[in-house]
């Protein structure tokens, strides 16, 4: 019965170690995920804001006398 007990935790202690590596492995990958997600997002923002700018740099050229 000690025997079966002793193994039990044994089992439970492994499987702890298991679950701590594979969050220790997996940790560096979630930073790069999230550094992903960040700059996707601002790409993302200055692709939408950039038609803007082309709108606002046209009109600036429009009223400029051209230069002879």
């Amino acid at each position: 019965m000690e025997d079966r007990a002793g193994e039990q935790e044994q089992e439970r202690h492994s499987l702890r170690l298991e679950k701590l590596q594979h969050w220790a492995r997996h940790r560096q990958s979630g930073h790069l995920l999230v550094l992903a997600g960040l700059l996707t997002g601002t790409v993302t923002l200055e692709l939408r804001r950039a038609p803007r700018l082309w709108k606002v740099r046209g009109k600036k050229t429009q009223h400029c006398p051209p230069t002879p």
